[in-house]
């Protein structure tokens, strides 16, 4: 099994710390790797000891080798053609989350997927982890009955360091016009939105898709794009889903989950233990951690290539976390807090400034607890057609 991995910089780093443990001891070999920029680093010399080579695009990669997986970390913009470039080669993908900057985008991508002899998973690591595929076959026998309605939080103060880490953070598109739509809701915390979709999802892997959406933006920090972000989703089976997240809040909350449904519920508090857990009759089930063995979404797609069908997240899978970004930010303008509202707090040694709106941390808290979005009076947008990102409001 041969693999090129594409970006070693940021996650990519995560990325090559899971190959190289390789806990289940599967028989693969790091190919070669994509970097533009040279690095010098105990990545790349580990690399270099394997035997991989580096490229500085996947073309040139493809002019001298062939893979099996690749393993693709690059920033957003670059998901869609090199998942092209790569299926063009029968090569299959796990790409990182999202799935793409744009629904036609991610469109593109499956219709190469169709034309191809392989396949692609899109790297949402808890679709691919036993705690959420085992609630979720307990969810498909009906052990909890239907779904009424799924919400979950999750506030992660980040400092201007943070939005000044890369040329594309908090970027709404980038100098060439590529739409990144970097936001809370598109990349830390986008494996939240992404779950509830797909733990209602009508099969092991699917998600539910969003009917109707209504939702408040609002920039705290110096960025393009909005860092909190709340929204009331229904899914076109009409079960609502409400989603907070931020990165202006002074206080963390890891995420918190609370999924009702007619004769159970599903839970978890993440700033207590790392577990999921059903209720149902009284009885308490223990799902486990979904963060344990980040890199099994890879493991999977080796699995997968060898026959054994364990791509729990394919492109369409994860499009309706797309199609909601997309949506929101074509049809809601963001939401400016005014500076007498901010608040400023030393981080990192004092090198840098965590930027938090005040009052934030607690109406999130209550507007989750009460099961309602932070301005109701938000228009209510049908968005069951739209498959075309085409402009944005700024």
């Amino acid at each position: 099994m041969k693999i090129v991995v594409v970006g070693i910089g940021g996650y990519g780093e995560i990325v090559l710390n899971g190959l190289f443990a390789n806990p289940d001891k599967l028989d693969f070999t790091i190919e070669g790797y994509v970097a533009p920029r040279p690095k010098d680093n105990d990545y790349s010399k580990r690399l270099h000891e394997m035997g991989a080579e580096r490229y500085i695009t996947l073309e040139d990669f493809y002019e001298k080798k062939h893979a099996d997986l690749a393993v693709i970390s690059s920033p957003i913009e670059f998901h869609m053609p090199q998942t092209i470039l790569c299926l063009s080669h029968n090569t299959a993908v796990m790409c990182e989350k999202p799935v793409a900057g744009t629904i036609q985008d991610a469109y593109a991508m499956k219709k190469a997927e169709d034309s191809s002899a392989a396949f692609v998973g899109i790297g949402y690591q808890w679709s691919y982890s036993d705690a959420i595929i085992n609630l979720k076959k307990d969810i498909l026998s009906g052990m909890y009955g239907k779904p009424t309605r799924l919400k979950n939080i999750v506030l992660w103060p980040r400092t201007q360091r943070y939005f000044k880490r890369n040329s594309w953070a908090g970027m709404i598109k980038n100098d060439s016009g590529y739409w990144i739509l970097d936001s809370v809701a598109n990349n830390a915390t986008a494996h939240y939105i992404h779950n509830m979709f797909f733990v209602l999802g009508d099969s092991l892997k699917s998600s539910a898709w969003p009917k109707t959406i209504q939702a408040n933006i609002y920039r705290a920090n110096d960025i393009e794009n909005y860092d909190t972000c709340v929204s009331r989703i229904i899914t076109q089976n009409d079960v609502e889903i409400l989603y907070y997240a931020s990165h202006s809040t002074e206080t963390k909350c890891e995420p918190l989950l609370d999924f009702q449904f007619e004769k159970g519920e599903i839970y978890a508090d993440f700033n207590k233990e790392k577990c999921i857990y059903g209720k149902v009759d009284g009885k308490i089930i223990s799902y486990g951690n979904p963060f344990d063995v980040e890199m099994k979404k890879v493991f999977d797609c080796i699995r997968t290539i060898k026959g054994n069908d364990v791509n729990y997240c394919p492109i369409d899978a994860a499009i309706p976390q797309l199609k909601t970004i997309n949506a929101i930010s074509q049809y809601y303008d963001i939401n400016q807090i005014a500076p007498d509202k901010l608040g400023f707090l030393d981080a990192e040694e004092n090198t840098t400034k965590l930027v938090y709106v005040k009052g934030l941390y607690q109406d999130m808290m209550k507007a989750y607890s009460e099961g309602r979005i932070l301005d109701e009076s938000s228009k209510v947008i049908d968005i069951t057609g739209y498959d075309h990102f085409e402009n944005i409001k700024q």
